[in-house]
C-alpha cells in the first residue's frame, strides 16, 4: 500500500480545498521568505558599506541624514565644511585614515562625488576599464551609469548643479577615464572624481576651499569617546558615528517590518486551519473508506501516518512556492529596476534561515492534519462498518 500515491490521489480529488490550502500557505512563506532576504541582504549591503567608517563629519544637522547622503547617497547633505577644519580633524593623533567627499552635482540624476585616491581603497573598489581619476575633470564611473547611458571610456559629458537637470555647467565637460567593476554596492550609482573638479566647476576661491563630508577611520576605540564631542562643540561641525545611526535607522525600520511578520504568520496560521477544516470536515465522508482499509489490513499507524501525509504534502507544496516566489519577486525587481534600486538584490542568493522557513511550513501542515489523524486512529472499526 503506497501511502503517498493514495494521500496524493485524494487531494486531487478534492482540488478546490487543496488549491485554497496551497494558496495561503504559499502567500505566507512568500511574505515570511520576502522579509528575510531583504533585510538579510539589505543589512549585509550596510554593513559592508560602513565596515571602515568609524566617524563621518558634516555641516550642523541631521547625524542620520549625514550617514545616509555621505555613505548611502539617498538624502541631501547638511552642507559644506572648510577643508581647515578637515584637514585640522585629519591630523588628530586619534584619526588612522580620513577620506573627504564632496557632494552636490549630478548627471541626469547620477551623484558626481569628488574625492580623493583614498576613496577607492577604503571601499575596496576595483577597475573594470581604464585607471582611477587623477587629473581636473577626470571621472571614473559607477558600472550602473555606465550601463544605464552606455557610456565608455574617453567620452565626456557635462554635470548639472544639484541632483536634477534644471541648470548646468555649460562648456565645463568630465573626461571618463575610467570605469568600476560591479560591487552591489551605491557606489555603482556613483560618479567619482578629484576635489580639483569641484573647485574648478564652483569657481572657489582658493582661499576658502570646502568639502561636504570626511569619513574618519579611529586609531583606537578612545577615539570614539573623544572625537564626536571634540567635533561637536565646534560651532558649524557634526559627528555621525555610522554604527549607532544603522542601528536606529534599523528600529524604526523594525516597526513595519514586524507588522508584515505578524501579517505572513497569521497566513500560515491560517493555512494551517484551512487544513484542518478542510480533513476534518471530510472525516465523516471518509471514515468509512478508512474502516476497509483497516478491514483489508492497514492499521492504526498507517492510516495515522496516511492523513498525517496529505497535511506535510500541502503544506510542503506551498511551502517550496511561496519560497521560490519570494525568489522570482527579487529577479523580477532586478529586471524592473535595475539601476535605480537604492541597494542591489540578489534573487539568486539563498539566505541561511530559509530552511526554517521550509520546516515552519511543513510543521503548521502537520499540525493542521493532527486532529483528524488522531480521529481516525481512535475510530473503531467494527461500529463503523456496522453503521454503515
Amino acid at each position: 500500500m503506497n501511502l503517498f500515491k493514495l494521500s496524493t490521489a485524494y487531494l486531487l480529488h478534492k482540488k478546490l480545498h487543496t488549491f485554497l490550502s496551497i494558496l495561503i500557505m504559499s502567500l505566507g512563506m512568500l511574505l515570511i521568505t520576502l522579509l528575510l532576504i531583504i533585510n538579510h541582504q539589505l543589512r549585509q549591503t550596510l554593513e559592508k558599506n560602513i565596515a571602515n567608517v568609524d566617524m563621518a563629519i558634516g555641516a550642523k544637522g541631521s547625524p542620520m541624514q549625514i550617514i545616509l547622503s555621505s555613505l548611502f547617497h539617498i538624502d541631501f547633505p547638511t552642507g559644506n565644511i572648510s577643508l581647515d577644519d578637515a584637514e585640522f580633524i585629519s591630523g588628530h593623533r586619534l584619526v588612522k585614515k580620513s577620506v573627504p567627499l564632496s557632494i552636490g552635482d549630478s548627471y541626469s540624476g547620477y551623484r558626481i562625488i569628488g574625492t580623493d585616491s583614498t576613496y577607492f581603497s577604503y571601499f575596496e573598489l576595483k577597475i573594470n576599464e581604464g585607471k582611477w581619476p587623477e587629473n581636473e575633470m577626470e571621472v571614473i564611473l559607477g558600472s550602473n551609469v555606465a550601463t544605464e547611458f552606455n557610456l565608455h571610456l574617453y567620452e565626456t559629458f557635462e554635470s548639472s548643479h544639484g541632483f536634477s537637470d534644471d541648470s548646468g555647467h555649460e562648456n565645463l565637460p568630465y573626461r571618463i577615464v575610467g570605469i568600476l567593476e560591479k560591487s552591489n554596492l551605491p557606489q555603482d550609482n556613483l560618479i567619482f572624481t578629484p576635489l580639483t573638479s569641484y573647485w574648478h566647476v564652483h569657481e572657489t576661491d582658493t582661499s576658502k576651499l570646502f568639502i561636504t563630508n570626511l569619513l574618519l577611520q579611529f586609531r583606537n576605540p578612545m577615539a570614539a569617546v573623544q572625537l564626536p564631542r571634540m567635533v561637536n562643540s565646534t560651532s558649524n561641525l557634526q559627528a555621525a558615528l555610522p554604527s549607532f545611526e544603522i542601528t536606529k535607522l534599523f528600529s524604526m525600520l523594525g516597526i513595519g517590518s514586524r507588522f508584515l511578520n505578524i501579517l505572513a504568520f497569521l497566513l500560515v496560521g491560517i493555512s494551517a486551519l484551512s487544513i484542518f477544516i478542510s480533513m476534518y470536515s471530510s472525516l465523516n465522508d471518509r471514515i468509512y473508506d478508512m474502516a476497509i482499509m483497516r478491514a483489508i489490513g492497514a492499521t492504526r499507524q498507517k492510516l495515522f501516518t496516511f492523513i498525517l501525509l496529505e497535511g506535510i504534502i500541502i503544506s510542503s507544496i506551498g511551502a517550496v512556492l511561496g519560497i521560490t516566489s519570494a525568489h522570482l519577486v527579487i529577479v523580477l525587481l532586478q529586471q524592473l529596476f535595475p539601476v535605480k534600486f537604492g541597494f542591489a538584490l540578489s534573487g539568486l542568493t539563498v539566505v541561511p534561515k530559509e530552511w526554517l522557513i521550509l520546516i515552519l511550513g511543513i510543521a503548521s501542515g502537520i499540525f493542521g492534519a493532527i486532529i483528524p489523524a488522531i480521529q481516525i486512529y481512535r475510530s473503531d472499526i467494527s461500529e463503523v462498518l456496522s453503521e454503515n
